[in-house]
């Protein structure tokens, strides 16, 4: 029996040297009310030592011990040891850079010892010898021996005063762990190795599902997997919408190597991506650590269930400060990755006020520029500190850090269920209590109350802000399928469903604890946010389960319990009643998640009237010129649209046609709020004339006598501005009447016995017994007797002359556009826009709008001259060009529409994309498999079809937009023909085909040499 895990940064067991510093550390810790500021002048010790050994120069010591708490030293550290140290310049973040010239002076201090410096966001970043580092802070390094391992650390660095002004601290001078992520077993479920078994492709929506061998596993256990998770929390309503993060990276932060085969397993099942997975190496990349590396696996893989469309960059380091500092720096200073994810951490205590200080100062910059970092509670409970090795700190009531940095959202455990609980069993319990070091944030004040504890403050940071599923979830690491719980799971659980939601954000949400606290003082919390109310965190039960229970609202506990996923995307607008208008017009907008939002435009407060979940009106505030329409709630803002002030909105046609001597009557309408004065400036047909009804309308009436084409000026106008309306008429002449027509007959004589019929051309009289005579020139008429002429000539009778009266005038049809043909959507990679062919048999304007399902996503306004003709070019929106990228089958149906006043005229496309696939032409084979090289330019399923010599291999597997490697198991069979081949070589005819794309065919030849 393999025992199920706990897994997350809890208990982790502590040498009496490390108990000690808690004890020295609470004594020392500074109390940071202002943690986003930086206190050069409190964090250095002026104190005047001896002068500079080298230079003769005065030395500042920086108020830092980094040796503090490790007791006794046994020898001095190797020479020849290399350390990544970062100085963290005063006010050197990426919104506050600093003193340019205070960085060149430490770069000149540093280039004159041979140390050269890379500025990375607020520090300059260098490695250098352990010698090196003795000869340039006046220090030295010892080694210590902590949990059986040796570690290094320095005293007090000092530095010439010149230079020590603008340095902050420096990180590096020790390697100390300052992290943990420690495995419990319980009893469990035998663990089971990976079978192919019911793989399974994902769905078109972009949703994972178990293959057949995890189903199972949960099932035979009472388990559940990573998908329950996030179903439980509204997780599937976003993957059904399409929202599956496509175009976002997530940074996890992990301090062991993940494992890349246990990924590559785990997504084979789930039908996720392994190559949406990449390692960045900090400092020389994580060291050796069989249980730091299931917990990367299970961060990885939490984030690739969630937000199956997103990139997962594993950020991996030595465990240590430096560490810390040099994973996050770059990610906070580049601004690129928008969610961060974090399941390590150290009783907060164990830290050192400057330490805290460095990394506080980095999560302030990442919440400020729109970062949202996700940082597990810890698996302790409310005694972050507790030793379960010795049962020291049993009693004593600790946060884990980084989860009590105000600046980011701290996720405790909970167990899923009807309703949820708190986790908390003999494997442990979710963090929480309050911090002895940060003040609390006001947006947590307000909910939650003043905090009392001993940071220095009035009111003190409460952990967590939220909890999530944090027991009995399967995982696959160490090579097979694993149960195990944790915040570890909780915390890239909430970070990849925010993942999610962030492509439905104009801005990055940043941190999201702020926004549920908003989120929980509005009308929609019940909607939101599910209050835990059952279980507490007192793990020990030194506190007999009152320190802490859960509790209606907010609770140290669960925080304010968990999220509902779906509830939390940024508003999103469809439809606008109108793009113009004056002030005080009032607007409807229609969309989803616009409840509990608010409208701004051109950064004016616009007057709500009405609000629902999926519509607004609001009355336009005051403005000028074209400013945008934003739409916020609690989470953040949608895309904003435009909105143009001053111009009242005419709505009728803006051409029309008449015929000359009909009556004709045209009406122009606006759509103003405010009633505008409607007049007509250029010369009138004759006979025609123009009248203000004052309503808001206007009429264009009477008989045009003369033929032609007329471009009038239409002009409405209030206080708000002024609108100018060209308008086309087209007074046609009418119908000209048939011409008359007039017949003559002339009576012909009784015919008599025998005589024959006909004329001289005509042919066919008929003989009174005998038969028709033929004409000249059409002879063969019958014959009887030849006929007499007539004996009296008869003079012709004019027969009646017959008027055909003119047809009444058809009325002419009003002029609207026709839609044409629209080929496939332009550039077949990005499907970037599609293309609206437009005519009309006269001038005419409108809109051309694109929308998938309920949401617009083109628009263009048109203009067209009579008869003219046009392409018009609707550029689509990231939401249709997901939905392509995403679907295996590469289409999306669209509904094109063409509006113009009154007229709308819609029709459905498709869109389809064809994928192109590249597979590499070699791979070679090392014991029993190959690696194969695929590429492709949009998310494909892919059926690879190998065979050679009367053996054949199949394989399904999902490509992402770029490179993928695939390891591929070799038969017994080809492995044979391989092994007899004299060149080992072996050729194999390869077939790719992709789901909605075409099938090529090409050779492959596997090798054993490289």
């Amino acid at each position: 029996m393999t025992p199920s895990l706990r897994l997350g940064r809890a208990r982790p067991r502590r040498p009496a040297t490390a108990l000690a510093l808690v004890a020295a550390g609470l004594a020392t810790l500074v109390a940071l009310t202002q943690p986003a500021a930086a206190q050069p002048a409190s964090a250095i010790s002026h104190r005047q030592p001896a002068q500079h050994a080298r230079r003769g120069q005065r030395l500042v010591r920086l108020d830092m011990h980094p040796a503090a708490g490790l007791g006794q030293p046994i020898g001095p550290a190797s020479a020849r040891q290399h350390l990544a140290l970062d100085v963290v310049l005063a006010g050197g973040t990426t919104a506050s850079p600093g003193s340019p010239g205070a960085a060149r002076t430490l770069e000149g201090f540093l280039s004159r010892h041979g140390v050269f410096a890379r500025r990375i966001g607020g520090a300059l970043h260098l490695t250098t010898s352990i010698a090196t580092a003795e000869r340039l802070l006046s220090v030295h390094f010892f080694d210590y021996r902590v949990d059986g391992a040796l570690v290094y650390a320095a005293g007090p660095p000092g530095l010439p005063a010149a230079v020590a002004a603008d340095v902050v601290t420096i990180i590096g001078l020790s390697d100390r762990p300052v992290a943990h992520a420690e495995l419990t077993t319980l009893p469990g479920a035998p663990a089971e190795r990976w079978s192919p078994s019911g793989v399974v492709a994902p769905e078109s929506a972009g949703a994972p599902a178990a293959c057949s061998t995890a189903a199972n596993y949960a099932a035979g256990g009472g388990w559940h997997t990573m998908v329950t998770s996030g179903t439980h929390y509204g997780a599937s309503a976003l993957w059904t919408a399409g929202e599956v993060g496509t175009g976002v990276t997530i940074a996890a932060l992990e301090f062991a190597p993940s494992s890349s085969s246990d990924i590559a397993a785990y997504d084979a099942c789930f039908g996720l991506d392994a190559a949406s997975y990449h390692v960045v190496p900090i400092d020389g990349g994580a060291g050796p650590d069989a249980n730091g590396t299931m917990e990367a696996d299970l961060d990885i893989e939490q984030l690739q269930t969630q937000a199956p469309g997103a990139t997962i960059d594993s950020y991996e380091a030595p465990n240590s400060l430096a560490g810390w500092y040099d994973m996050l720096n770059p990610i906070i200073s580049a601004d690129a990755v928008k969610v961060i994810s974090i399941s390590w951490g150290m009783c907060e205590a164990l830290y050192a006020a400057s330490d805290l200080a460095s990394l506080h100062r980095l999560f302030a910059e990442a919440a400020a520029q729109g970062q949202s970092v996700f940082v597990a509670a810890g698996d302790s409970g409310a005694e972050d500190c507790y030793d379960p090795s010795s049962g020291a700190n049993a009693s004593m009531l600790a946060v884990d850090y980084p989860a009590s940095d105000p600046s980011v959202t701290a996720v405790g455990g909970s167990v899923i269920g009807s309703p949820d609980t708190v986790w908390h069993d003999t494997s442990g319990a979710g963090g929480g209590g309050v911090s002895s070091t940060f003040s609390e944030p006001s947006a947590q004040e307000q909910v939650a109350g003043a905090l009392s504890g001993s940071c220095g403050s009035a009111a003190c940071r409460g952990v967590p802000d939220l909890s999530a599923d944090a027991y009995g979830v399967v995982f696959y690491g160490a090579g097979a399928w694993q149960v195990g719980a944790g915040t570890s799971f909780a915390a890239p659980l909430v970070a990849g469903m925010v993942a999610d939601l962030v492509p439905s954000c104009s801005t990055g949400i940043g941190d999201l604890a702020p926004r549920l606290y908003t989120w929980d003082q509005g009308p929609e919390a019940s909607q939101v946010i599910s209050d835990i109310t059952s279980g507490n965190n007192d793990f020990t039960g030194a506190f007999s389960g009152l320190d802490y229970p859960a509790q209606p609202g907010y609770d140290l506990a669960s925080g304010l319990g968990t999220i509902n996923a779906a509830a939390l995307s940024c508003p999103q607008v469809t439809a606008m009643s109108d793009s113009a208008g004056p002030a005080g017009t009032s607007l409807q907008l229609t969309g989803s998640h616009l409840a509990g939002a608010s409208v701004t435009i051109g950064g004016a407060a616009a007057t709500i009237t009405a609000q629902s979940a999926t519509s607004l009106s609001v009355e336009v505030p005051s403005g000028s010129g074209t400013a945008p329409l934003v739409i916020t709630n609690p989470t953040g803002a949608g895309a904003a649209a435009a909105f143009t002030y001053g111009a009242v909105p005419i709505t009728s046609p803006a051409s029309a046609s008449a015929t000359a001597g009909s009556p004709f009557s045209f009406t122009v309408t606006t759509a103003a709020t405010l009633t505008p004065t409607i007049s007509e400036t250029a010369p009138l047909p004759a006979g025609l004339s123009f009248a203000d009804h004052g309503d808001g309308t206007a009429s264009l009436t009477g008989t045009a006598t003369t033929v032609g084409t007329y471009d009038l000026s239409i002009t409405a106008a209030n206080t708000s501005g002024t609108t100018l309306e060209p308008f086309t008429l087209d007074v046609t002449a009418a119908p000209a009447p048939p011409p008359t027509t007039t017949t003559t007959t002339t009576p012909t004589p009784p015919a008599t016995a025998g005589s024959s019929g006909g004329g001289s051309s005509g042919g066919g009289g008929g003989g009174g017994f005998g038969g028709g005579g033929g004409g000249a020139a059409f002879p063969g008429g019958g014959g009887g007797a030849p006929s007499p002429p007539p004996s009296t000539p008869i003079a012709p009778t004019p027969a009646p002359v017959s008027a055909t009266p003119a047809p009444a005038p058809l009325p002419r049809p009003a002029p609207h556009p026709v839609l044409g043909a629209s080929g496939p959507a332009r550039g077949a990679a990005s499907g970037s826009a599609t293309a609206v062919s437009l005519r009309c048999p006269s001038a005419c304007r409108g809109e051309a709008i694109v929308r998938l399902g309920r949401r617009l996503v083109g628009l263009d306004n048109f203009k067209l001259a009579a008869q003219g003709k046009r392409i018009i070019t609707v550029r689509l929106t990231k939401l249709v060009r997901a939905a392509l990228s995403r679907d295996l089958d590469h289409s999306v149906v669209l509904t094109e529409q063409v509006r113009m006043g009154a007229t709308l005229l819609t029709r459905k496309i498709r869109l389809h994309l064809t994928p192109r696939v590249h597979s590499a032409s070699t791979a070679v084979v090392r014991g029993q498999h190959a690696r194969l090289a695929f590429s492709c330019s949009l998310r494909c399923l892919v059926t690879l079809r190998l065979s050679a010599r009367g053996v054949a291999l199949t394989r399904h597997f999902v490509l992402m937009p770029g490179h993928r490697q695939l390891t591929l198991a070799i038969p017994p069979a080809l492995r044979a023909a391989l092994a007899r081949s004299a060149r080992g070589r072996l050729t194999l005819r390869e077939h790719v085909a992709v789901l909605g794309g075409r099938t090529e065919t090409a050779t492959l030849v596997l090798t054993t040499r490289p």
